[in-house]
């Protein structure tokens, strides 16, 4: 019986999904099934994989988003402990070894590692830098306002999904389904850090560090009304109702838009925000409209300001 499973949900990864398994090859650690479910490619992957077959699960479905296709991984799963990995990271040999120690002699139910990112030029791979946040134990209010969890860095133990369920597979949240799944297991479950950096993170287009500003501001504002309609308490964890979340949110994406050059969306953002609250919206209109990126007022108008900021704008890799 494995001890750890894999889960690997592919589409159209033809360029980088050996890359991705030879990296999972390569670990130290060796008691693990790896599971590869193919969502629906219109590309080689399918011929790619078969090469693997004596060496994977490999399960085949219709194209349904990546939450369904590791849901469907995790159903075939044996391992007591569960690893995601997206078809284009890579592990390093000691992740696993590195994960499963840690597991088994800390307090929490969910680990994750530093990541390294980058990305690939003209077959060179440029490195961008490490991504770095040591939050752990009981985190859902950092992670409520600041995604900080990397995918193929998690490690999360099956007594998790058991308690709370199967990943989202609403097509309404593809790109922020694993974030949504992290918030629903912080909020029963404690959280471990490992300081190693043991993934590397490819950045391009198709992930949600590198989508637009209006796709990452639309999933966080689904996201936030979902889990306040199915978790009552939520108000009281994060120190603020619903309204007073959404009009943080239009204030973020304001900043965001702002100090990246687009003053009219910005200030569309900011109008939109005085539905919520007119002092914070006003503030905000007179720092856009005098170019005053002082963080510091802008840290006075939106909340957990200092770590989202870091996040949004890469400054966490060094």
């Amino acid at each position: 019986m494995p001890e750890v499973s894999i889960i690997i949900p592919t589409y159209n990864s033809e360029l980088f999904i050996e890359e991705s398994l030879e990296s999972v090859f390569k670990q130290t650690y060796k008691n693990y099934e790896i599971i590869v479910i193919d969502d629906g490619s219109s590309d080689s992957t399918r011929s790619i994989l078969t090469k693997y077959k004596n060496r994977i699960v490999f399960l085949k479905k219709n194209n349904g988003g990546p939450a369904s296709a590791r849901n469907l991984g995790i159903i075939h799963s044996k391992g007591k402990y569960i690893c995601f990995l997206d078809s284009d990271d890579l592990w390093s040999p000691s992740k696993l070894q590195d994960q499963v120690e840690y597991m088994n002699h800390n307090d929490c139910e969910l680990s994750y590692t530093d990541s390294k990112v980058f990305i690939t030029k003209d077959k060179k791979v440029i490195n961008l830098g490490i991504l770095k946040c040591d939050l752990k134990g009981t985190i859902f209010k950092d992670l409520f306002w600041n995604n900080f969890l990397i995918n193929s860095t998690v490690m999360i133990k099956r007594i998790c999904i058991d308690s709370v369920g199967l990943q989202n597979e609403s097509k309404k949240i593809i790109g922020a389904e694993d974030y949504e799944y992290w918030l629903r297991v912080s909020l029963v479950f404690k959280i471990g850090h490992i300081p190693k950096t043991l993934t590397s993170y490819r950045l391009h287009n198709n992930n949600l560090l590198g989508n637009s500003y209006e796709k990452s501001f639309s999933l966080c504002e689904y996201i936030y009304r979902d889990i306040f309609a199915s978790h009552p308490q939520i108000s009281s964890i994060v120190g603020s109702n619903l309204d007073n979340c959404l009009d943080d949110l239009y204030l973020r994406y304001a900043y965001k838009n702002f100090i990246d050059g687009h003053i009219k969306k910005s200030l569309l953002k900011i109008i939109k925000s005085t539905n919520y609250s007119i002092t914070k919206g006003v503030m905000a209109a007179y720092l856009v409209l005098c170019k005053d990126k002082n963080q510091l007022k802008w840290a006075g108008i939106i909340d957990r300001f200092p770590l989202w900021n870091k996040i949004v704008n890469n400054e966490w890799t060094n």
